[in-house]
């Protein structure tokens, strides 16, 4: 079951390296990044908690759809040039789009312990192949568009997979006994 936690992890990132090197302004090579992953920073702890209020299949399916929705913004943005496109694709994936808290926390419920060190090398081998050789990939074997829409079938696997098979150990268990939202917040930013 953790083997559908990280094709996810993977998917969303195959996607996310694909939608920056689509664009061949530098500029927006590094603005993209880092306006995302900021607004990942400072959201993931919400999104997190969020995942223990409700469960984890639907925190997962939830942000899964989010990241597919956010990625047809910047589709349209990348048509037709608009920027009110990009903010949105930003916003959405940074704020609700960030994959990574809630799987990492469904691999802990799985596995009843932290994520071992295979799970963190198999994420970084992939960082490597496609953050070094994505260029060579996009420029010999496909092209960037091309790997954009294989990324958009890779979300659209993960989202019929985790839908399918994934099953949360969460909602079986403590049905009665979920703290509020309030108190999640209130434990979180204590």
């Amino acid at each position: 079951m953790h083997q559908i936690l990280l094709f996810c992890l993977l998917a969303i990132q195959f996607l996310y390296i694909a939608i920056i090197r689509i664009d061949p302004l530098v500029r927006d090579k590094i603005f993209i990044p880092l306006m995302v992953s900021s607004l990942a920073f400072f959201f993931a702890p919400i999104q997190g908690g969020l995942s223990d209020y409700y469960c984890r299949k639907k925190s997962l399916l939830f942000a899964l759809l989010i990241v597919l929705i956010a990625s047809i913004f910047f589709v349209f943005w990348f048509v037709w040039h608009k920027q009110v496109y990009l903010f949105i694709y930003i916003f959405m994936l940074g704020i609700a789009g960030n994959v990574a808290p809630i799987a990492l926390s469904a691999f802990k419920d799985i596995t009843r312990k932290f994520t071992n060190f295979r799970f963190f090398i198999c994420l970084a081998l992939f960082y490597y192949f496609i953050g070094d050789f994505g260029h060579l990939v996009s420029k010999y074997f496909a092209s960037s568009k091309t790997i954009l829409e294989t990324g958009f079938f890779f979300i659209i696997g993960c989202i019929i997979l985790v839908f399918l098979i994934f099953k949360d150990a969460k909602d079986r268990e403590l049905p009665e006994q979920r703290p509020s939202i309030i108190e999640q917040i209130k434990y979180i930013y204590h």
